[in-house]
């Protein structure tokens, strides 16, 4: 038996064995693996840490992306600045962008160290045309105090516009009353700065004082038409928005609850910073939004903001324009706080001096995309911008930008400034020496410079103008002028120097239409603009008693007044439908004083016609 057990023993001790190795191997695999994910998650979590860091050293105390400039590094290894001889900063070849530049500047920008001087440039660039109203914002909204509004110094003569142009301008809400010092009768648009887009579920993270203001009743007494604007600024902010389709339809029923509860004409988007990523999405929104409201609304107005240069491809002015009514393009900020050199904010042409981008290539790109020409306003800065440099003579390299200043500021500060113009920016330059020997150099517009560029805007033959912002210029009036000899139809004699010949003053058939409907959707309409009806009322009133006082004084006989009232009224209503006829047929060529030539002189072959046929009855001889 002992011997059988020693034999089993020796029999079954290599399978047990072989058992236990094979548990433990098991073990060892699962704790192995285990091991490795605990040695994976550690690592990632490094990674995220470290890349947290490095962006938090990338990014300033407003979230936007640190750039500094490589010196050593050919901007031609980037994009085409459309060079001029003479000019070290500019490049003849241009190379494709292989990732979004809204993309980078939103994952905290680009390394300056690695990073081509191509990228740093657009990046920078995409920073400050964005921000120009951030800044705003963050300066005039949350606590810089700014010199008191003063409306009772106002540029107030009357014109109207040449309907071949438009002009707009934003209202921010931090300018408050200032539109009482507006000159209305100069535009065309106004939109109300804004509707904080919340962009996760499309209502308002505030709308500030739209439900009181009372700019729109100011607007609407000089037929201007008054827009909500709705801001969402940001990339990841965007592309939120913009794949979210509850959030969009919560958008478009909110905001034209807003606009018909004010009697306001419409909506302006004003979308920075839309990712390549969200371009289609962008696109079906604004059909959406102008489908959907117009069913209801027909008239209702959608302006939409373009930035300068459109790097991402986002905005598709082509399938949009029939469903836009203005594309706005914000043509500011081309130097500013990130440039390293102190240079105008809105050039023109890069001429000798500046880079290849400008205004000029911003308008034929967008035309070239299949802009309508007609929709294309293009918006210009009331505002400047200082720097310290090392010259006095331009282009210098700037030592530190300075500051923005509202134009109402530095008319303040610096009077009327002895600046330089250069020709090609079109832009003034006003440079001195501080107190403490320091050079500075002040780049703005003035009255002179902004009319050189309506000039161009004219020649151009786009829709328009747009000014950031109104009230920037508070207290001043030579701004108000210089629109007002480029786009009021009674300064002929200025538009035709420009190259194009101006309309004369002519009655608005449509805009009398408009009203018309207007009045009976809403009519207490007519108690917040009765002109229009005070007006009609006047001339046909005025027409109608002189018509009565002929009658009265050519047939004071009771017994001959009822036929001669039927006979000279008809008369009378033939002619004045005669005359109106004809105000409407000349519309397009003649101006009030020759449609009442016509009213009046109407009036004047009925008073022979009605002596010719009441002549017997007037006769003293059949008198009782």
């Amino acid at each position: 038996m002992k011997t059988l057990m020693i034999w089993a023993v020796l029999l079954l001790f290599p399978l047990v064995s072989l058992k236990a190795q094979g548990i433990k191997d098991i073990i060892d695999q699962v704790v192995d693996t285990n091991n490795k994910r605990v040695e994976a998650a550690k690592k990632k979590k490094e990674k995220e840490e470290e890349a947290k860091k490095e962006a938090e050293e990338n990014t300033d105390e407003n979230g936007q992306a640190k750039l500094q400039n490589d010196e050593d590094t050919d901007p031609s290894e980037f994009y085409d600045l459309s060079p001029n001889t003479g000019n070290p900063n500019q490049t003849t070849n241009a190379t494709p962008k292989e990732k979004d530049p809204l993309e980078l500047l939103e994952e905290g920008g680009v390394d300056p160290s690695t990073a081509p001087q191509r990228l740093i440039d657009t990046v920078g660039f995409i920073r400050r045309m964005s921000s120009s109203r951030i800044k705003d914002i963050l300066l005039y909204a949350r606590g810089k105090k700014m010199a008191p509004i003063t409306n009772h110094i106002k540029y107030d003569k009357q014109h109207e516009l040449n309907e071949e142009y438009k002009v707009f301008g934003w209202h921010p809400y931090w300018m408050k009353n200032a539109y009482e010092s507006y000159n209305f009768s100069l535009l065309s648009v106004v939109s109300y700065f804004s509707y904080e887009v919340n962009p996760s579920t499309g209502g308002y993270k505030t709308i500030h004082d739209w439900q009181t203001t009372g700019l729109i009743d100011a607007a609407h007494k000089q037929d201007c038409k008054v827009l909500l604007s709705a801001t969402n600024f940001g990339v990841k902010n965007n592309e939120r928005f913009l794949s979210n389709v509850r959030a969009q339809k919560n958008f478009i029923r909110t905001i034209q609850k807003l606009v018909k509860a004010r009697g306001a004409d419409g909506v302006h988007i004003d979308f920075e910073q839309v990712p390549r990523k969200s371009a289609v999405d962008f696109t079906n929104f604004i059909v959406d939004l102008a489908t959907t409201i117009r069913g209801k609304d027909p008239d209702f107005y959608i302006a939409v903001t373009l930035p300068a240069i459109d790097f991402a491809a986002a905005y598709d002015v082509a399938q949009l324009k029939g469903y836009v009514s203005m594309f706005i393009i914000l043509g500011t900020d081309f130097y500013g706080t990130n440039t390293e050199i102190a240079g105008p904010l809105a050039p023109i042409k890069g001429g000798q001096n500046w880079w290849g981008f400008g205004l000029e290539r911003a308008v034929g790109e967008y035309l070239a995309a299949g802009a309508d020409p007609k929709k294309l306003i293009l918006a210009f800065p009331y505002y400047g911008a200082e720097w310290r440099t090392e010259s006095l003579q331009f282009p210098s390299k700037a030592k530190k930008f300075l500051r923005y200043m509202m134009y109402r500021d530095i008319r303040q500060q610096f009077g009327k400034p002895i600046s330089n113009e250069d020709a090609d920016a079109m832009s003034q330059c006003f440079a001195y020496r501080d107190a403490g020997n320091n050079y500075k150099q002040l780049w703005y517009n003035d009255s002179l410079s902004f009319s050189k560029k309506y000039d161009w805007v004219i020649q151009q033959k786009i829709g328009g103008i747009g000014i950031w912002a109104l009230g920037y210029d508070n207290g001043y009036k030579e701004l108000w002028g210089a629109i007002a000899n480029k786009f009021a139809v009674d300064n002929a004699s200025t538009n035709a120097k420009a190259g194009v010949a101006a309309k004369g003053k002519k009655f608005n058939f449509r805009r009398f239409l408009s009203y018309i409907t207007r009045v009976i959707r809403n009519p207490t309409a007519v108690l917040r603009n009765p002109r229009s009806v005070l007006s009609l009322f006047g001339i046909l009133f005025g027409t109608s008693m002189t018509g009565f006082f002929l009658l009265y004084r050519y047939g004071c006989r009771l017994k001959r007044m009822t036929g001669l009232l039927l006979r000279g009224s008809f008369v009378m209503f033939m002619v004045m439908a005669l005359g109106l006829i004809a105000i409407v047929a000349s519309r397009y060529n003649n101006d009030y004083v020759t449609a009442m030539a016509f009213l009046f002189g109407g009036l004047l072959i009925g008073a022979i016609i009605f002596i010719l046929l009441s002549r017997r009855f007037l006769s003293e001889a059949e008198l009782p």
